[in-house]
């Protein structure tokens, strides 16, 4: 479902969130992308993104729009790319089973909690 904002995020994800928004009026977003979904760490300073997209293998501009993204969204310290297993199914591959493409970072972030 296209989200502008969520009243419960962070406000790094929400500054993202408009970004892409920003990026999409532009004309500049990746057509192959279906779902994007945003990760903050525990101080809001890094942003992790989990791209799906119905494009298997890369033809250079899911790797094209990692770098756009990555300079309008200069917090983002990893893109995670995962395929969707059939392209006539609404349903995407399962998580669990999904090995996501790598375009930027580790393709991890840690998040800080309160051990106590």
């Amino acid at each position: 479902m296209p989200v502008e904002t969520c009243p419960i995020s962070s406000p790094l994800i929400n500054r993202a969130i408009a970004a892409l928004w920003e990026l999409g009026r532009a004309g500049n977003f990746c057509k192959s992308i279906t779902e994007i979904e945003f990760f903050a760490n525990s101080d809001d300073t890094h942003l992790q993104l989990e791209l799906y997209s119905s494009v298997h293998g890369d033809d250079g501009q899911l790797q094209a729009f990692g770098e756009t993204l990555r300079a309008a969204i200069p917090e983002i310290v990893s893109i995670a790319v995962f395929p969707q297993s059939d392209l006539g199914s609404i349903r995407p591959t399962s998580k669990l089973e999904a090995v996501p493409e790598i375009l930027a970072g580790p393709g991890t972030l840690f998040y800080k909690t309160n051990s106590a």
